[in-house]
């Protein structure tokens, strides 16, 4: 902002200064008026001409209210002729432009300065505390004065020169001080009052603006003098470098607040590329200051601060065209500022009046800018409010219509579960019955290798001993044929020594006994042998291990040879009663019926053996019978301990075991249960607890092909 006012002050040196002798100025009672018109401009290219010097010097006629000389590091002479015709005879002389480097006064013709200041000097060195600069004059009535003033600043030699009685001038400041605190009470109220909103919105627009209203204050402050006064009063390096800081930042931060606000990447994105030119540009600017490139900072932030104005217009005014809200207020604002500047370079330039309100233009149009923006911003709250609850309606219509899909889809998804779940048990109840008969084929393949091992291993030396019996026999019958014949022939010699001799051989010997011996030791292998042989059929029909394809078997066979095999491990502990029936031959796997068998008559010995209430000796009976429909059944009773009846529905499940740990597998009976049910038959189980237990199996006669 700052660099805005300054360059169109610099434009008003284009009127340059009139070639002619100044005029002497009269001082009237209340007056207080402006002495560029009337002052006399000697330019010291140099800058090393002294007073004496000076009052020889060619001066000319100022042809403006206000003087300005734009950015010249020459030192510049101005003398102004006065005579007082007031009442009064103590005036200030004052410079309202608070930001020149050095002043001299002189009010005498001894070469010396009566006043020396500028923003080089600390703050107290002025005669007179106050922002501008104000030099006391004393001037009876009717006495004329030449005063020469020596000037000169690296930043804009700006120079509205005034004179009038104290008082008068005491009033007019104090007007304006006024103004300005209700101006910068204006950007702390908006700079407060935003701050809060951004501590409770979070919303970086409002960062940013705060941040350029904070700027616009203190670079506002800087230009009236105000920071020097009330921020560095002992500091006039600080002041100085603030000016171009303040300013510098003003710009950075409106470009960013502008980004944010207006959005230019979102509608004119090519544009938006040159606003970080410019932001880069300021910061140059405040390293080239630091940096003692002093004119070249201050031209970098004029060049800043005139094209990137422009460039705003340019990009504001598209976006604003196309419709977006928050860009019509920021035009409007940013408008009424440059008005603002407008108006105050019209004034320099002498088109419209030096007053009050066109000096304090400048505050106005900031001012009315801040408030503009803060509205600007209050308003898009309130649009991005309403966007707010249009978006949670739409999300909330979205969300119901969500809601019922995802009910839709969770009704499908159950459903599809439920069927999936039935697809598992399916599969799961494949795989137990799969395990199962796994488990059945590879415990039927080993017991009928074992028992075909043995049986085949006992069968050849018994099928030996079997065939050794009865040459054995006859062998024994001719010996004792030739004992007979050679005792009939002792006899018939009537040799009475031998006969005597013979008989009494034949009782040391126990003859009789021998013979008798013999005959019972050759019936006993003969026995021997035979109960061998019925093990061994036994043994072979158990195992069928030649019979791999279902055929039709007689199911007593099958049920003796599992007795003879268990026959050791139930003998003088359980007896066993058969009650066989007139059954046709089934057609069976033979094998797997009699793991059947097996499994069911030793579960019921070891229920027995294991019962510590059992009393009464342990009873096994295997009735069978035909039955109807050409189907036959198979009963295995026993008098055990019996299953409760929770127990009892489980017993065909797998892994389910009432024996300890290490003793069962659980799969017994499931095993049982599968070759059953893959037989086409059934099995029943009838139990009472401490009364025994029965299981009924009923087969078809013909096996009927799946």
């Amino acid at each position: 902002m700052r660099t805005l006012v300054l360059l169109f002050l610099s434009l008003c040196s284009v009127l340059g200064i009139s070639q002619s002798t100044e005029s002497q100025w009269i001082i009237q009672s209340g007056d207080l008026a402006y002495l560029g018109e009337s002052a006399g401009v000697w330019r010291d290219s140099t800058s090393k001409a002294g007073f004496k010097e000076a009052l020889n010097a060619p001066y000319e006629l100022g042809n403006e209210k206000v003087l300005n000389f734009n950015r010249d590091e020459a030192a510049y002479w101005i003398r102004i002729p006065l005579k007082n015709e007031s009442y009064h005879d103590h005036f200030y002389l004052q410079l309202e432009f608070p930001m020149i480097d050095s002043i001299e006064v002189y009010m005498d013709s001894t070469g010396l300065p009566t006043y020396v200041a500028g923003d080089r000097y600390k703050y107290s060195e002025r005669p007179v505390d106050h922002p501008t600069f104000l030099f006391p004059i004393t001037l009876e009535k009717g006495e004329s004065k030449v005063i020469y003033m020596r000037v000169r600043s690296k930043d804009q030699l700006f120079l509205p020169l005034r004179i009038g009685d104290i008082q008068s001038v005491s009033l007019d400041n104090g007007n304006k001080q006024v103004f300005l605190g209700l101006y910068f009470g204006v950007i702390f109220v908006m700079f407060f009052y935003n701050l809060f909103i951004y501590i409770t919105t979070k919303d970086k627009s409002y960062l940013w603006y705060i941040l350029y209203i904070l700027s616009i204050g203190l670079t506002q402050g800087s230009l009236e003098g105000w920071t020097f006064h009330y921020m560095f009063p002992n500091s006039p390096a600080w002041y100085n470098g603030s000016v171009v800081f303040f300013s510098a930042f003003t710009g950075f931060t409106a470009i960013e607040f502008a980004k944010i606000f207006v959005q230019p990447k979102r509608f004119t994105p090519k544009l938006y590329k040159g606003l970080v030119f410019f932001q880069l540009l300021y910061a140059l600017a405040m390293v080239t200051y630091v940096f003692d490139f002093v004119a070249l900072s201050y031209t970098l932030v004029d060049t800043g601060a005139l094209t990137v104005s422009l460039y705003a217009l340019v990009f504001i005014s598209i976006i604003a065209k196309k419709g977006y809200r928050p860009a019509k207020f920021f035009l409007i604002a940013w408008t009424v500022f440059l008005a603002g500047i407008f108006v105050f370079a019209l004034r320099n330039f002498g088109v419209i009046e030096y007053t009050f309100l066109t000096k304090s233009i400048i505050e106005i149009g900031s001012g009315l800018e801040a408030i503009l923006l803060s509205i600007a911003l209050a308003d898009r709250i309130n649009t991005l409010k309403k966007e707010k609850e249009a978006s949670q309606e739409e999300a909330l219509r979205v969300s119901k219509e969500n809601e019922k899909i995802v009910r839709e889809q969770n009704e499908m998804l159950e459903s599809m579960v439920k069927e999936r779940t039935k697809e598992l048990e399916r599969t799961l109840s494949n795989l137990k019955e799969a395990q199962s008969q796994l488990v059945d084929a590879e415990k039927m393949a080993s017991l009928g290798q074992l028992t075909a091992g043995i049986a085949h291993e006992i069968n050849n030396p018994v099928n030996f001993i079997s065939a050794n019996i009865g040459p054995l026999r006859r062998d024994m019958d001719d010996l004792r044929e030739l004992l007979e014949w050679l005792e009939n022939k002792i006899v018939e010699s009537k040799n009475l020594a031998t006969i005597e001799e013979l008989e009494k051989f034949k009782k040391e010997i126990e003859f009789e006994y021998i013979i008798e011996e013999i005959d019972d030791l050759l019936q006993g292998m003969q026995d021997g042998t035979d109960r061998t042989v019925e093990i061994i059929k036994g043994l072979k029909v158990f195992s069928r291990v030649d019979e791999q394809d279902i055929k039709f078997v007689n199911l007593h066979e099958g049920l003796d040879s599992t007795l003879i095999l268990l026959n050791n491990s139930i003998k003088d502990i359980i007896e066993l009663k058969k009650d066989y029936g007139e059954l046709p031959k089934i057609e069976c796997y033979a094998g797997k019926l009699n793991q059947v068998f097996m499994n069911i008559l030793t579960n019921a010995a070891q229920a027995i053996k294991s019962n510590p209430d059992q009393k009464e000796k342990g009873e096994i009976l295997i009735s069978t019978r035909p039955l109807p429909n050409d189907r036959v059944e198979v009963r295995f009773k026993d008098n055990g301990p019996g299953m409760p009846e929770d127990i009892r529905k489980k017993i065909f499940e797998p892994f389910f075991t009432t024996k300890p740990v290490g003793e069962g597998t659980g799969l017994g009976l499931s095993i049982v249960y599968n070759i059953i049910k893959n037989h086409q038959g059934t099995i029943d189980v009838e139990s009472v607890a401490n009364e025994g237990t029965t299981f009924i199996i009923t087969l078809p006669v013909q096996h009927i092909q799946e």
